[in-house]
């Protein structure tokens, strides 16, 4: 029969186990997803996926534009926000860019 001792020696040997078994997992699915950032194939489109959400998530959700307010493009010109309405100087430029996220954003011309 094993005295206390034992049994508490025994639980942290059980729980250091455990512990370096969650440990270990973690690390594995940070390799994984460092593995798929890394990989040019897959790390683009993941990060490409990343980008459409932020976006998504800013437009409908905060409803603000995609560039934050103070945001300087060439030229010297600024998103601004004004009664209510955000303007953006380089919205149409890049309405017709499938690549460009400007379709989905709020900010109008401006």
């Amino acid at each position: 029969m094993k005295n206390k001792v034992e049994n508490k020696v025994e639980n942290k040997l059980e729980n250091n186990e455990e512990i370096k078994l969650e440990n270990e997992v973690e690390k594995n699915e940070k390799d994984k997803i460092k593995t798929k950032l890394e990989s040019k194939e897959n790390g683009t489109k993941v990060q490409r996926l990343i980008y459409y959400l932020i976006c998504i998530y800013t437009t409908f959700i905060l409803d603000e534009p995609i560039h934050h307010v103070g945001s300087i493009f060439p030229g010297n010109t600024k998103v601004r926000y004004e009664n209510g309405t955000y303007y953006c100087p380089v919205k149409n430029n890049n309405v017709g860019n499938l690549k460009a996220v400007c379709r989905f954003c709020i900010a109008k011309q401006g």
